[in-house]
């Protein structure tokens, strides 16, 4: 379950409406609440995306990945998300911490980066900043017809020190999303429900008033990517 700013969309879609535009971003805040006052919550992990990423290229030698996806995250960001590493280890409390410069390469990137290497504790370049691999996530293949394994995650605190635009909501996207997932499927509805509580509460919507803030589950993907094709 993600729980972000604008109501969920595949595709293009045209302009977002204004009411949507005025929306305020998520924060930190938010995910701590939800985490402390939701207990069917097993992870909650609050995360940013570097929207504007076409300037940033990912090198290793003589090898180059042309504007990867690049996630600000937390330790909870591999429970709430699924996604888990195949090698080496994923961010812990201290890279968050510290704001180390350590970073986990999607399945796809570590092929094309190091297709004759072993990714672990080798250096690579972010843009004009060095990393140190960490670990590689497990391959999860295509979803929609686009590649889930083509990405990289640094620590949330991290990406806020080398790109603080997204922090200010200085960018087309989000500032902030927050996933999360429950212990057992059946808590789902359950999980929505008070998720979607919390929030409303904090951003002060009346009982009249819809949603300011979008909840995608993956059947509301499903729905949307089937009402395109």
């Amino acid at each position: 379950v993600m729980v972000q700013k604008y109501e969920p969309r595949f595709g293009p879609g045209g302009p977002r409406p204004e009411s949507e535009l005025r929306r305020k971003d998520l924060t930190l805040a938010d995910a701590a609440a939800i985490r402390e006052q939701v207990p069917e919550a097993r992870a909650v992990s609050p995360q940013r995306y570097l929207w504007d990423n076409t300037d940033y290229h990912l090198r290793y030698r003589g090898n180059e990945v042309q504007s990867p996806r690049v996630f600000g995250v937390m330790e909870p960001y591999a429970v709430a998300t699924s996604r888990f590493v195949a090698r080496g280890r994923f961010l812990n409390e201290l890279d968050v911490e510290h704001a180390a410069d350590a970073i986990v390469l999607g399945d796809e990137i570590a092929d094309k980066l190091f297709p004759r290497e072993d990714p672990l504790n080798k250096k690579i370049q972010l843009g004009h900043d060095t990393y140190t691999v960490i670990g590689v996530f497990e391959r999860k293949g295509r979803m929609f017809g686009e590649s889930q394994d083509n990405f990289v995650a640094i620590a949330l605190t991290t990406f806020d020190r080398r790109f603080p635009w997204i922090k200010a909501g200085g960018s087309d996207g989000d500032a902030l999303r927050i996933a999360t997932v429950p212990y057992r499927p059946d808590q789902v509805p359950a999980l929505i429900d008070k998720v979607r509580q919390v929030l409303r509460t904090r951003r002060h919507v009346r009982f009249d008033q819809a949603d300011d803030f979008g909840i995608v589950t993956p059947d509301k993907m499903i729905e949307s990517f089937q009402g395109i094709t």
